[in-house]
């Protein structure tokens, strides 16, 4: 039951049907009660699957996560985090379906940080100008860019064009995260594949005190920074935000604790 599955910071209020009130962490839940028991810790507990994928030769783009490196860069990123959105800054998560944005997310639910989550995939520069402008976010987290399919979508490129349009003074930091680009001095190859990262012809531009590199912030903190205090939330408390458009009309649509564990409970 939900009640058996999850480890509660308290005791629970329950009924037939569930869980009535309760305080727990998703990020306890889905890292660190894992890691705590020392058990399959180089075994993959998590598979992200990119973009491309050549049946004929088995190429595809993938990564995999054992229990302890998911421990290890979640808790970097909770510190990454805490170092720069304070109690009246907010975070916006401009990102796919790749596998930085559930880890970041966890992050921020470990330090009691609620995200704004914004999918960059058929979305125009005005509608996240209209974004920017109710959520005024003092951080954002992007990527240089993603392919959809074969079409190479510039998420960065069109994040600077909202921000300008925007004039928004709540920004103090862009973190990019090298996704799709290639490496400086790597020369491109003879032929490239549609859809297949690396892209050589994007263009990213950083703007100077604005922007910093993702991997270059994630890989100064060290691994065995502490990061161990856990922000314990009440099932009512939001988790997560996203815009929502009804009549062209924007909200900021928010996903509770309790609902996310009703879903996780469905799926298992």
């Amino acid at each position: 039951t939900l009640i058996s599955r999850v480890k509660w910071a308290q005791d629970v209020v329950e009924e037939k049907e569930g869980v009535i009130e309760g305080k727990t962490s998703l990020c306890f839940n889905a890292v660190d009660r894992h890691f705590a028991t020392q058990q399959g810790q180089h075994d993959p507990i998590v598979t992200w699957e990119g973009n491309f994928w050549e049946c004929t030769e088995d190429v595809h783009d993938y990564a995999e996560f054992t229990i302890e490196v998911l421990e290890c860069v979640t808790r970097k990123i909770a510190r990454a985090l805490r170092e720069r959105v304070t109690d009246s800054g907010r975070l916006l998560l401009l990102l796919p379906n790749v596998i930085q944005l559930p880890l970041t997310v966890l992050a921020a639910e470990r330090i009691g940080v609620v995200p704004i989550v914004v999918n960059p995939v058929g979305l125009s520069v005005d509608q996240l100008t209209e974004i920017l402008k109710t959520t005024n976010p003092s951080l954002i987290v992007t990527l240089d860019g993603f392919f959809q399919g074969k079409s190479l979508v510039e998420s960065k490129k069109m994040l600077d064009e909202a921000i300008e349009k925007s004039e928004i003074s709540s920004l103090k930091e862009v973190l990019v995260i090298g996704h799709v680009g290639a490496r400086p001095g790597v020369p491109p190859p003879t032929q490239e594949y549609p859809g297949r990262r690396p892209s050589y012809s994007i263009k990213v531009p950083m703007t100077e005190g604005r922007d910093s590199e993702w991997s270059k912030v994630i890989s100064a903190i060290d691994k065995d920074v502490e990061e161990k205090e856990i922000t314990w939330k009440g099932l009512n408390e939001t988790v997560v935000e996203y815009p929502e458009w009804k009549d062209s009309i924007l909200s900021i649509a928010s996903i509770s604790l309790r609902s996310v564990l009703q879903w996780t409970d469905k799926l298992a």
